[in-house]
């Protein structure tokens, strides 16, 4: 089978899927119509410095014209397709074709692009408010008409998107990753480390405040901000840490948590109760947080050093049995050979 993920690389999931289909012996590829620091890039890149450029038009243009058409499956990300301006004619067209010449054609939603289909999964202490886009549902529903298979990466979208099924973040590569447990003694700093994408959907600043407060008080902690960095080096900072926090408002644990997770890191995030029950899968075992528990909780975590390798063992086999990208690859193949089935035969 030969499946193509596109257009945007989002904590790495589509580029993590990618590489895991080709461990199970299927030709794969990630096509990115943008790059940033935070993901990696993918083997076709249709990106371009100006975003209104006329040769990144072209490339977009030749790419949908002359290869899309190859594929069996086009998975898409994040309510994008490559050849897509807006709402209206102009909008997700080549998705539009492809479904048109019966490939199978897919769609993972991953936060803020759904979100506001229900108001009540955006936090108030977030201040992007991406989610209150007047044009999602409207989008959405179009979307809808043509998509054969939806994916959500977190159980809350599940409310937005009841159609879709849940597959958590892809991670590749946890396999091969040598933990790095958390070992304490008397004379040693404790290493807490936050690496926000956005400040603002993180709960940074409650994190950043809170965290400064208690070095004041005299917590044998350092606190370190990784922020500006590529992936790559975020991972290496990851690596020498103790306690990783995740974020503190948004309900779910996102890929930092499970990276940090993969290399027996004790990980502080936030957790909602119904959350869980949505997803059907037993409870992370991270450490539960919000914005008004955080100091609480911190100060607990820190106080209790003697878990803290116990606790980076379960988090490693956690991440290794919820979120390796070759199950998840495995998982995608069945979904997609059962819609081509019965496109084939309809």
């Amino acid at each position: 089978m030969k499946i193509l993920h596109a257009p945007l690389d989002l904590a790495s999931v589509g580029w993590s899927l990618t590489q895991g289909f080709r461990a199970l012996g299927q030709e794969a590829d990630f096509a990115t119509i943008a790059t940033s620091r935070l993901s990696n890039a993918g083997n076709i890149d249709l990106s371009y410095p100006c975003d209104n450029s006329l040769v990144r038009q072209y490339k977009k243009y030749k790419f949908c014209a002359r290869s899309l058409p190859n594929y069996d499956v086009v998975h898409y990300h994040a309510g994008r397709s490559i050849f897509d301006y807006g709402n209206g004619s102009l909008s997700l067209l080549d998705l539009k074709a492809a479904s048109k010449r019966d490939q199978v054609v897919a769609m993972t939603y991953h936060g803020c692009e759904v979100r506001g289909l229900r108001p009540e999964l955006c936090h108030q202490y977030c201040t992007e408010r991406v989610c209150e886009d007047i044009n999602q549902h409207k989008r959405v529903q179009e979307i809808k008409a043509y998509v054969d298979l939806f994916y959500v990466t977190t159980p809350d979208l599940l409310s937005a998107v009841p159609y879709a099924k849940l597959l958590p973040q892809s991670v590749w590569g946890m396999e091969e990753v040598n933990p790095i447990y958390p070992f304490i003694d008397s004379g040693k700093l404790i290493r807490i480390m936050h690496a926000p994408s956005k400040r603002s959907s993180k709960g940074s600043s409650t994190i950043i405040n809170e965290c400064e407060q208690l070095i004041a008080e005299g917590y044998p902690i350092e606190f370190i901000l990784i922020e500006n960095l590529s992936h790559d080096e975020a991972l290496q900072q990851l690596a020498t840490a103790d306690i990783v926090i995740d974020n503190i408002i948004t309900g779910w644990y996102g890929v930092l948590a499970v990276e940090a997770a993969s290399r027996g890191k004790v990980v502080v995030t936030s957790i909602e109760e119904s959350f869980v029950q949505r997803s059907g899968l037993p409870a992370p075992p991270f450490i539960g947080a919000t914005p008004e528990t955080f100091k609480e909780v911190l100060e607990a975590t820190i106080e209790n050093q003697g878990i803290y390798r116990e606790l980076g063992c379960t988090n490693r086999r956690f991440a290794l049995e919820r979120h390796s990208a070759t199950t998840h690859a495995g998982q995608l193949l069945r979904d997609y050979a059962e819609v081509k089935n019965r496109k084939t035969y309809a």
